[in-house]
């Protein structure tokens, strides 16, 4: 086997050279090991080094924030491959102005970056001498996509409809109550949430074209065999009971958003399912894990569906004397029937958001 310098091992998976020395000791026979060094080899080209590192933090990669469900394969040339989608709209910032970021990934990575045409559809494929500096440039093409993914507005989320007749009536009598409550800062009709669209957000996602919709949809597809159904079985009956206000911050007098406390049948499989469907999507590199477990609740008014905001900027309100009069107010309850993927900005015939998919319960 040909020998090289220390920063080769990185590149390959074969077994690194060594020497054994052994070392003659009062008590016996001892051995040394040390990686076989051929000083030949260290006039080599300065391109077969690792890259010098670099203060770079947007260029950093959180290694708990990246895909880990992907295959990479060996091709008949005895290179390695990967191939993935990424949506047109997300090319550019990997190809970046002029192709410097493209030409700093390949360098840095020692890949062949293959990315498609303005206008043609097709998968970015990456290809190197070996799997380790393959896996890097993909981390890397994924944390760029995913932090400018995050960055844009959400186009779809994962929901649990909780409206019924009786919740819908009884949230309308909790908003004409409070709006007949002394003028309070920023409370106005505008910032309650329609009752025909009442739900808890699992989470959501920037869908940017249909070729993700549709991906989309087949996940969708394996997380209601390989997690809902598991946990929830068909044609059994689960309910959802909403009671009690809450705030996601400290000062009730600067509220964005008021939530409905959520009651659930089976408490610990639900927190399960959100869990579970969360890292599974993460795991693939469409979300960012904020948080360990995900917070269930229901939007009740949220400042930003204000629309006497000024300036378009979106200011709280004080939610005060609303928390202090209907601290358990009781809104109903409701069945879980469905999870769906709704589309923001949507109606459907039953006043709901639109459903691109639904997995029923």
């Amino acid at each position: 086997m040909a020998s090289r310098t220390f920063p080769d091992y990185f590149y390959s998976k074969e077994s690194l050279p060594f020497n054994v020395t052994p070392l003659n000791v009062k008590n016996g026979t001892y051995y040394a090991l040390s990686i076989h060094e051929d000083r030949k080899t260290q006039e080599i080209p300065q391109n077969n080094y690792l890259p010098p590192y670099e203060d770079n933090e947007e260029g950093m990669i959180d290694c708990m924030e990246v895909e880990d469900a992907y295959e990479i394969v060996q091709t008949k040339s005895g290179k390695f491959m990967t191939s993935f989608y990424v949506p047109g709209p997300m090319q550019a910032f990997i190809i970046g102005p002029k192709g410097k970021r493209l030409k700093s990934l390949e360098e840095k990575s020692r890949c062949q970056i293959k990315i498609p045409k303005i206008n043609e559809k097709g998968d970015v494929k990456i290809m190197g001498n070996n799997e380790r500096s393959v896996a890097s440039a993909r981390n890397q093409i994924s944390m760029i996509v995913l932090n400018k993914r995050e960055k844009m507005p959400a186009t779809h989320f994962l929901s649990i409809p909780v409206m019924n007749s009786e919740i819908q009536q009884n949230f309308e009598k909790f908003k004409n109550e409070v709006l007949n409550l002394p003028p309070t800062r920023g409370v106005n009709e505008s910032i309650f949430q329609n009752p025909k669209k009442l739900h808890l957000t699992i989470t959501t996602f920037s869908l940017l074209d249909e070729t993700e919709i549709s991906e989309m949809i087949q996940s969708l597809k394996v997380c209601q065999n390989d997690i809902i159904y598991k946990l929830f079985p068909k044609n059994q009956k689960y309910n959802i009971t909403v009671k009690g206000l809450e705030i996601m911050n400290d000062d009730p007098s600067e509220v964005h958003v008021l939530y409905g406390k959520v009651q659930l049948d089976e408490t610990q499989k639900f927190q399960q399912l959100s869990n579970d469907i969360v890292h599974y999507f993460y795991r693939k590199g469409l979300i960012k894990k904020q948080y360990e477990s995900v917070k269930l609740h229901v939007t009740l008014m949220n400042s930003i569906f204000n629309k006497e905001n000024e300036n378009s900027k979106r200011n709280t309100f004080d939610a005060t004397d609303i928390l202090k009069n209907y601290d358990n107010y009781y809104f109903g309850r409701a069945v879980f029937d469905s999870v769906q993927l709704s589309v923001r900005f949507t109606s459907s015939e039953n006043g709901f958001y639109e459903s691109a998919f639904t997995v029923p319960i």
